[in-house]
């Protein structure tokens, strides 16, 4: 998109290890959530859970521990309640959890463009995404008004997120970059609806090359940073023509130039 187009732009951002890191209480609620619930003693790092949703990263730690399918299937919305309680009652308490370096200033300036709109694509049960973000105070520029509701949608935020479906977001028979894209599509079609358009530009921020998958199977534009679990030289072996990739986000106006929504240097 250019800065004169007048087509909406609908950016989406993963959330961690892009926007944020370090949620300790997340990691942990997955463990006390089946504890709870099932009585298993799990925990996260028995499963590779990079990229993916919190309805998969169950559904691994559940087939890990031998659980059967009808039981995953029938205690799935349970278990994640439990999640989001647990995430809730600790964050606030949750000390290691930082904001990665030049997001609050990137998305202020996103935020201050007209015909620009920010979302969430994240594996994030949506009410922990919320969470984490105004924990960190960052949650005030992805709130909008004037959005054409859509009646199955009943919060003020664009975005897809890991609890939208959990029986599709938890298929372990797609790979994770094909339940991300899935994720990203979902949000693209919900973004159309809330905004009351079809003829929009979409841009998403990732920091895996998951995120970058998702992307391309989405066919929007990606953008990845190295301020996750993978390096800008392994995040550059993903990408495809169209794509950026940056060390973080520190430098916002060239991140802006990258998504058009400023003129370019001159040469």
């Amino acid at each position: 998109m250019s800065s004169t187009s007048t087509r909406p732009t609908v950016i989406l951002f993963d959330v961690d290890g892009t926007l944020l890191r370090f949620c300790s209480c997340h990691s942990r609620a997955f463990h006390e959530a089946l504890l709870k619930v099932l009585k298993i003693d799990a925990d996260i790092t028995e499963v590779s859970y990079d990229g993916c949703t919190d309805a998969a990263i169950l559904a691994m730690m559940m087939t890990y521990h031998d659980v059967p399918l009808d039981v995953q299937t029938a205690q799935m919305p349970t278990i994640m309640n439990e999640m989001t309680s647990y995430v809730n009652e600790q964050i606030q308490h949750d000390e290691k959890i930082i904001l990665l370096p030049g997001v609050p200033t990137l998305l202020q300036e996103i935020r201050a463009t007209p015909g620009v709109f920010m979302g969430l694509t994240t594996g994030n049960l949506e009410p922990i995404a919320h969470a984490k973000l105004s924990r960190l105070g960052i949650a005030e520029p992805f709130h909008y008004q004037g959005y054409h509701h859509a009646q199955d949608y009943p919060y003020p935020w664009l975005g897809g997120f890991g609890s939208d479906n959990p029986a599709k977001a938890s298929d372990l028979t797609f790979n994770a970059s094909q339940r991300r894209g899935r994720l990203i599509r979902g949000a693209v079609e919900r973004a159309k609806r809330m905004l009351g358009c079809d003829d929009i530009d979409v841009h998403y921020f990732g920091d895996t090359p998951i995120d970058m998958g998702g992307a391309h199977e989405a066919g929007v534009h990606c953008l990845a940073v190295a301020t996750g679990a993978f390096s800008k030289e392994e995040l550059l072996q993903h990408a495809q023509d169209g794509d950026a990739v940056l060390d973080n986000l520190t430098d916002s106006q060239l991140v802006l130039r990258l998504l058009g929504l400023r003129a370019p240097l001159p040469n």
